[in-house]
């Protein structure tokens, strides 16, 4: 999930380099940013239905750091 939410970070940057005008309207933006918001929100997911794992603290600072795209 990580791997997607990175290539979805790319494929943004891409798109923005390409456009005359990066930032354009709110709704495109929203949209190009959702595949990149439900990667980070399954990755949080998954911290939520592990808090028993010995890896906790593993997926919490995989998940807290990833909004940082």
């Amino acid at each position: 999930m990580v791997a997607s939410a990175l290539a979805a970070q790319k494929q943004l940057i891409y798109i923005a380099s390409q456009s005359k005008n990066p930032t354009g309207d709110q709704a495109t933006l929203q949209a190009l940013l959702k595949p990149t918001q439900s990667q980070i929100e399954a990755v949080v997911g998954i911290r939520e239905k592990n808090r028993a794992s010995p890896w906790f603290n593993h997926l919490s600072t995989v998940s807290e750091g990833l909004p940082a795209l």
